[in-house]
């Protein structure tokens, strides 16, 4: 069964643009190449990248109508896992990725914050595989297709009632800072190639409308520029009162960044929190999570190197993983967890020793089938801006805003012949 293209679903998107950014983006194309059941293979992954879209504004929410910053990423990649015998798990994948905060304070406490909105389409298939073999089991064959948001809801100071080590439903508020009303935010990204050196890439397309300041701009197989392109490096965060920034690596290609294996369908979280100021002498701080999914239940990861919640499908499931480690003010310290799973939502707290700068690594993403969910190992933790590669240095300038994946591809066929 082929599954419906974006390109021809995108037309009532254009139409109805300020939904795009939230709705599940139709996914394309039909199933080739994939992944991942190591132990078994004996030839190394193959990826193949047919496109990436990329861009950056802002955009009226829909609901409220307020602005908000936006950075996005849309992948279509293929993936190949060799086996003995000329067997192979193929899989065809398309992940859209986007990133967006409020444009200031104005909006309401419970409105949506700052945000990852991870939206991916997975057809799966075993070719000469036995059942034994074949990672989907007897079904030689698998579609799967989510939606699935991450939104880093609050700050919270609050005070240990009950001596449990972090922040419990119960425990005292003393203060939050909403990351729904931020009063200093940001987004920017950055696009770096494998010799660690920034690139400036084609933006052609704009979109400019009363509601929508968009540009954009795209890579194909066969550009030499995607053949160089390693990563993306998107920072988006809120500098006041208290510096909270959400560094994001997307890399293209398989990659150990940071002891972390990532693939194409992972990223990356480098958190920092930093100029802390509580207002009470016996409290602690806490980041809340809230976490969504359109078609699937939520589970507590059960690894003993690292925590995290899953969703519990079959082929494919969408995760958020984290160190059970931080530094805080320099020192490693253990991070205590408290996740409240129902249905298709989850809401995690994440709960820190009382310190002024704190870094943590979580990792969010999908993993196919018999993979295993990446995890920033149990060791301390990296220090954004403090430690690895020092590559980063702005390229792509202010803050900014996207409407999807679907906006991107109307404005190609409208604006650009397309390209084979």
């Amino acid at each position: 069964m082929r599954a419906p293209t974006i390109e021809s679903s995108v037309d009532g998107t254009l139409r109805h643009a300020h939904a795009v950014t939230i709705d599940l983006i139709a996914f394309a194309l039909v199933a080739l190449s994939t992944n991942l059941a190591p132990a078994a293979a004996d030839n190394p992954d193959e990826y193949s990248i047919a496109k990436i879209f990329y861009g950056s504004g802002w955009i009226a929410d829909p609901t409220s109508g307020l602005r908000r910053y936006v950075a996005l990423l849309n992948l279509t990649e293929g993936y190949q896992q060799h086996y003995p015998d000329n067997g192979t798990l193929d899989a065809f994948s398309q992940i859209f990725i986007e990133f967006s905060i409020p444009a200031d304070a104005s909006g309401p406490a419970e409105g949506a914050a700052l945000r990852i909105h991870f939206s991916y389409y997975v057809s799966m298939s075993c070719i000469h595989l036995d059942t034994l073999t074949c990672p989907l089991g007897s079904n030689d064959t698998a579609v799967v297709q989510d939606t699935f948001d991450l939104e880093v809801r609050r700050i919270i100071e609050y005070r240990d009632a009950d001596g449990s080590g972090g922040y419990e439903p119960g425990d005292p508020i003393v203060n939050a800072i909403s990351l729904a009303q931020p009063e200093s935010p940001h987004i920017r990204a950055w696009p770096f190639a494998f010799d660690g050196s920034m690139m400036d890439l084609p933006y052609d397309w704009s979109t400019m409308t009363n509601e929508i300041q968009l540009s954009e701009g795209a890579l194909f197989a066969g550009d030499p520029l995607l053949d160089q392109l390693s990563h993306f490096w998107i920072s988006t965060g809120d500098g006041v009162p208290t510096n909270l920034t959400l560094n994001s690596f997307f890399f293209l290609r398989p990659t150990l960044y940071q002891a972390v294996p990532l693939t194409p369908t992972t990223l990356k979280l480098d958190l920092s929190l930093e100029h802390m100021s509580f207002v009470a002498s016996d409290t602690a701080a806490a980041l809340e999570f809230n976490l969504t999914s359109s078609q699937f239940r939520f589970s507590a990861n059960e690894s003993g190197s690292s925590d995290g919640v899953f969703t519990n499908a079959s082929a494919a499931q969408a995760f958020f993983t984290w160190s059970p480690n931080a530094t805080a003010d320099g020192v490693s310290s253990a991070v205590r967890s408290t996740v409240i799973a129902s249905n298709e939502s989850a809401t995690v707290y994440l709960s820190y020793p009382r310190a002024t700068a704190i870094y943590h690594d979580p990792v969010v993403g999908l993993a196919y089938v018999g993979q295993r969910f990446s995890a920033a190992p149990p060791g301390p933790p990296s220090t954004p801006g403090r430690s690895g590669t020092p590559i980063w240095i702005p390229i792509l300038a202010g803050t900014a805003v996207i409407i999807g994946a679907g906006a991107y591809l109307v404005v190609r066929h409208s604006r650009r012949p397309p390209r084979v």
